[in-house]
């Protein structure tokens, strides 16, 4: 039984629909974007890019990767010294200390609380960040990969080393790694089917054929066709969303 969606929901993806049909209708009448003769000549015999160019690009436009803002190490420890199991211990300490019992202050139960209160933070502080550093290695491990055309061979390496102009090979199943324009013959070549729901929310995939923009994060669900891309990283649609 489907639930009905809030009308700010629907209103959400309406616009970001908008947006999305916005921008491929403006990649539709615009011509490829201006990324140097050079970049140009290679896509045009077929060869790719030079390892001189490679370099070029990824120091002019940087890595193919949306960068999340990293929380300090400090602020992380400040946070559990901060939380309400913390508080709690810390006011019994105050209290244990300042509050004179039995003829005396509680410094014995001052020092274990504060002991107590130190192993639960950063017993807790270094667990947590084991699990973050594993977490890492295994996206790392299963990073993915893109076939592209590197001095004129066709390589696979992670997606993250694709640079603005590169040409990558585009099959169904495949999650578009960045944003591209489809090369091919627009009279003899097929389109593909893209599904956007990703980034839309709609279900129904979409035709895009040679000459077309597809879009970072949108899955391939038919069809074959080369790329070249047109940005990539935070420069791209799903980068800027």
């Amino acid at each position: 039984m489907s639930s009905a969606r809030s009308p700010a929901e629907r209103n959400g993806r309406t616009d970001n629909l908008e947006t999305m049909q916005d921008h491929h209708s403006r990649s539709d009448v615009e011509s490829p974007p201006a990324v140097g003769s050079a970049l140009q000549s290679a896509v045009c015999d077929g060869s790719g890019l030079s390892d001189a160019q490679v370099k070029e690009m990824r120091e002019r436009h940087g890595p193919n990767e949306v960068q999340t803002k990293q929380v300090p190490e400090w602020r992380k420890i400040a946070r559990r010294y901060l939380d309400f199991v913390s508080i709690i211990i810390i006011l019994a300490a105050i209290v244990s200390a300042a509050v004179p019992s039995e003829g005396g202050r509680g410094w014995t139960s001052f020092g274990l609380l504060i002991f107590e209160l130190n192993l639960i933070v950063w017993v807790g502080y270094f667990g947590d960040r084991n699990a973050g550093n594993a977490i890492k290695e295994l996206e790392e491990l299963s990073a993915p990969s893109a076939m592209v055309k590197r001095n004129g061979d066709w390589v696979d390496i992670p997606v993250k080393e694709l640079v603005m102009g590169d040409i990558i090979a585009l099959k169904g199943g495949d999650i578009i790694p960045a944003d591209c324009q489809l090369l091919g013959n627009p009279e003899k070549d097929d389109k593909m089917k893209i599904d956007e729901s990703s980034l839309t929310g709609e279900s129904l995939p979409v035709s895009r054929g040679p000459g077309e923009e597809v879009l970072s994060g949108a899955c391939v669900n038919q069809g074959e066709l080369e790329a070249v891309v047109t940005a990539v990283g935070a420069n791209t649609f799903f980068g800027k969303t």
